[in-house]
């Protein structure tokens, strides 16, 4: 019986620290469990709170953004009228300004008419004085720089001056040459005087390389030269210059008139009696005019060609230029 007690002892001893053991377990768990919880509702707690302060934070900022949007939408209350008024005065003054361009393009076509219309009337009132001028005979001429032409002649007007022939030969004079009056009478323009220099200057380069040509033309024959003459006097060579510019302004003055005589038999044949614009006479008037003028020309040119040729027969002035009969 005794030992059957000493065993119940034991397995009751044995059962009593089972339950130890258990509960002891079983209470390591629960805190265990516990710590946890707390641990991770803190944690929680937390993240809500960081959670919430960034609500707030956004709330704010969604709060000024609106405030500013009134702000810069409040001026803008009522310009929708506005805008439409600054639209119809903007079609208005687009309308006007198209009014007033189409009216300048108008003016300004009617200005560009007038000025032709009084370019050709001046062109013509000019060519008919100029041509008036020549052979006008003017006795004493002075100039400004106080030189004195005796027995002068007007041979020439253009549009860079006159050429007057007097006692000792020929001399042509510019614009500022003379006096005031004679630029009131012939109308003398710088722009023109320098574009007749040019054309001058260019006539006078052509016909010089033809006598070039001419001279460098090889010689079939030689001539036996004859004895030579004793040097002329001063005088006899100024007259040579003098009739030798003489032969090339009259032949320059001959072949422009024919040119224009020609031009003004061109019109004739297609205007049908129409007269010359700016002028009074018919284009066949002026083909006649024009006509007479350059055969006084040829009988001048003819004149003075025989006068250079009879003291100085091999001067190169004397040579037609090519394709001249």
């Amino acid at each position: 019986m005794f030992g059957s007690d000493e065993n119940s002892g034991i397995v009751g001893l044995l059962v009593g620290v089972m339950m130890l053991v258990f509960a002891g377990i079983f209470f390591s768990l629960l805190v265990d469990k516990r710590f946890s919880f707390s641990s991770g509702r803190i944690s929680l707690e937390t993240e809500i709170a960081d959670q919430a302060n960034q609500i707030e934070s956004l709330e704010d900022h969604v709060e000024k953004v609106r405030e500013l949007w009134r702000k810069s939408q409040a001026p803008l209350a009522g310009q929708d009228e506005q805008v439409k008024s600054l639209e119809r005065e903007v079609a208005l003054q687009t309308s006007t300004l198209a009014e007033l361009e189409e009216r300048k393009e108008s003016l300004l076509t009617e200005v560009r008419d007038v000025e032709e219309r009084f370019a050709e009337y001046r062109n013509g009132y000019l060519r008919q004085v100029r041509a008036a001028a020549i052979g006008e005979e003017l006795g004493s001429l002075q100039t400004r720089s106080g030189k004195v032409f005796a027995n002068a002649t007007i041979r020439e007007v253009n549009a860079a001056g006159m050429v007057v022939h007097h006692e000792q030969g020929l001399a042509r004079l510019s614009p500022n040459d003379l006096d005031v009056s004679w630029n009131e009478r012939f109308q003398w323009d710088a722009e023109e005087a320098e574009a007749q220099r040019r054309r001058e200057q260019e006539r006078m380069q052509a016909h010089l390389r033809s006598i070039q040509k001419v001279r460098e033309r090889p010689v079939v024959e030689e001539r036996p030269r004859r004895a030579s003459r004793p040097a002329k006097p001063a005088a006899a060579s100024r007259e040579i210059e003098a009739l030798r510019q003489e032969v090339i302004t009259i032949r320059a003055r001959m072949e422009e008139a024919e040119t224009q005589a020609a031009n003004a038999r061109t019109e004739a044949q297609f205007s049908r009696g129409r007269s010359v614009p700016g002028s009074l006479e018919t284009w066949e008037q002026r083909a006649n005019r024009l006509d007479a003028t350059a055969r006084r020309l040829r009988t001048q040119y003819i004149t003075v060609r025989g006068k250079l040729a009879a003291v100085a027969p091999r001067d190169p002035a004397l040579r037609e230029e090519p394709g001249r009969q």
